[in-house]
């Protein structure tokens, strides 16, 4: 006998937990491909660990550097006095 029976398929709550199940697959593949924690060549639990909390420190500022730039209060070539060459 189930004590927590299963999601009905296509219910409004199965498909807001399967939103929160492809964002996280999102976050990990970012972190597994793009950051490379995939093709680490690091040995030991500390050292994965230091760079799996790294590959997460830049997810969140990733983030936030995309949230501020679709406000328009963050200009990278304005804080760094970088020139556009034309």
């Amino acid at each position: 006998m189930r004590i927590f029976t299963r999601i009905t398929r296509g219910s409004e709550r199965f498909k807001a937990k399967m939103k929160e199940r492809t964002a996280a697959e999102r976050v990990n593949n970012r972190i597994l491909h793009h950051y490379g924690l995939e093709n680490a060549k690091v040995r030991g639990k500390k050292r994965i660990s230091f760079f799996a909390a790294l590959a997460g420190f830049n997810v969140h500022l990733d983030a936030q550097l995309t949230e501020l730039k679709a406000r328009g209060s963050f200009d990278f070539n304005a804080i760094f006095g970088i020139e556009a060459v034309a």
